[in-house]
């Protein structure tokens, strides 16, 4: 049985001159499976590196981030390239696509580096940029598309694997208001659609009020909101 996200006393730092910056100050996070959560905050108050933290790409300096149980920090190298590439799908700001590819082939490209069957990965490319609302786009490159759709390729990108948690570090924060509720919409319905696990860092008050519960980062420590 799934027992969620659970983030335990967590401690992050960074080189600063000839000292260090204190980011994270025993942090404490728990996740319900299925629950999707909102982080807000200030720039530079760290929402950025727990995000990072939360998918295994960056180790914390102490503490513990449990999934099902197990520390991820405790997996081997090898194990943790898995839960990355297969367990957790990330949306980035900026969307990260390959400008000479097409939308097709940026959701398929994660997929083929796998190594899995390029005609199966083709057909879930193609199903899941359908789902996103791009059926009539896919052999569109990024310059051809809009940054709503841009972005709504980034999403079908980071589905394809069919993750459990979903990590999204403000997804509208390049888009303008009426296109960023768009995409509000799209990742509250893929979310319970595909039963998700879902943590969104955002400025964006009313795509944390889409969330089913919301924490703000301040000196180092999640406030829950009420």
């Amino acid at each position: 049985m799934s027992k969620g996200v659970v983030v335990q006393d967590l401690y992050k730092s960074f080189p600063s001159g000839t000292s260090r910056l204190q980011i994270l100050r025993g942090l404490n996070l728990e996740v319900e499976p299925g629950k999707m959560v909102a982080i807000t905050g200030v720039s530079g108050s760290g929402k950025s590196t727990l995000l990072h933290i939360l998918g295994g790409m960056e180790a914390p300096d102490a503490g513990q981030v449990l999934f099902d149980g197990v520390d991820i920090f405790t997996l081997s190298r090898e194990a943790l390239a898995s839960f990355r590439n297969r367990t957790v799908g990330f949306v980035f700001q900026f969307h990260h696509l390959l400008p000479e590819f097409t939308a097709q082939e940026n959701v398929m490209f994660p997929y083929l580096i796998r190594g899995e069957d390029a005609t199966r990965a083709r057909e879930k490319a193609s199903q899941l940029l359908a789902l996103v609302g791009l059926a009539e786009r896919l052999q569109h490159k990024p310059g051809e598309l809009s940054g709503g759709e841009q972005q709504r390729v980034a999403i079908a990108r980071a589905l394809l694997a069919d993750p459990r948690v979903v990590l999204a570090d403000e997804p509208t924060g390049n888009l303008d208001p009426h296109t960023g509720e768009a995409i509000h919409h799209l990742l509250r319905r893929l979310h319970d659609e595909r039963a998700l696990t879902t943590v969104v860092v955002t400025h964006n008050e009313e795509l944390a009020g889409h969330c089913d519960a919301g924490y703000r980062l301040v000196e180092g420590k999640l406030e829950q909101k009420t």
